[in-house]
Formats: structure tokens, sequence, C-alpha cells
């Protein structure tokens, strides 16, 4: 048994005889090992809705290239508008920095309007 082993041991033991003292629920999860009774439920993974990288790879080459002051506008297709305009408006401060594009949705002409600023 290696050291560090025999301290996280030594540790967990300590940390549940504590936790039992005050008469505390818990649950510690350790690598595979588990201890206490305390059910824990996770969260579930968010289920998305396109594939990762979808969305980009469809605007991203209709707003890579604008200038300051350029605009674009990004059709709808067959995305969702919230969603599209979410992740236009974040790779756009991925890539440009905060407060240097602006974007807007366009519900009349099914576009998200995209202008850089700087």
């Amino acid at each position: 048994m290696t050291d560090k082993l025999v301290i996280h041991q030594v540790a967990t033991a300590k940390a549940i005889r504590i936790l039992e003292a005050i008469g505390a629920k818990y649950a510690i999860h350790i690598g595979d090992e588990v201890y206490g009774t305390l059910k824990v439920e996770t969260e579930p993974k968010r289920n998305r809705v396109y594939a990762h990288g979808e969305t980009r790879a469809y605007y991203w080459p209709m707003i890579e290239n604008l200038n300051v002051g350029d605009s674009a506008s990004v059709p709808f297709a067959h995305f969702d508008p919230k969603i599209l305009a979410s992740n236009i408006s974040a790779n756009c401060v991925h890539a440009w920095g905060a407060g240097n594009a602006m974007t807007a949705r366009n519900d009349v002409n099914q576009t998200i309007e995209v202008l850089r600023l700087g």
C-alpha cells in the first residue's frame, strides 16, 4: 500500500467519524468507493438539440470575415432562432472579444443580424 493511499484512507475515515458524530447524512464518492447512505442524484446530461459544432459550421462562414463596421445576415434555416442567436453571440465574444459585436433577431426576414463593432 502506498503512503498516498494510506493518508487518503486515514483522512476519509476521519471525515466519516466527524460527519457521524454530528449526525450528518452524507454520501462520499471517491473513485469507485461510496461511503454513507445518502442518495445523491446526479444532474442529467443536457440534451443537445444539435450536434456539437453543427450551428457554428453553418453560421461561421457567413460572419468570420467581417471587418469592423461590417454586418451580415444569417438565415434561421432549420435552426431554432433562439439557439442560433445565442450561439452566434457567444462565438462573436470568443472570436472578437466582449462588446465587439452586436446581434439582433429579425423575425420578419427570418435572420440573425450581426454587426461587428470592434
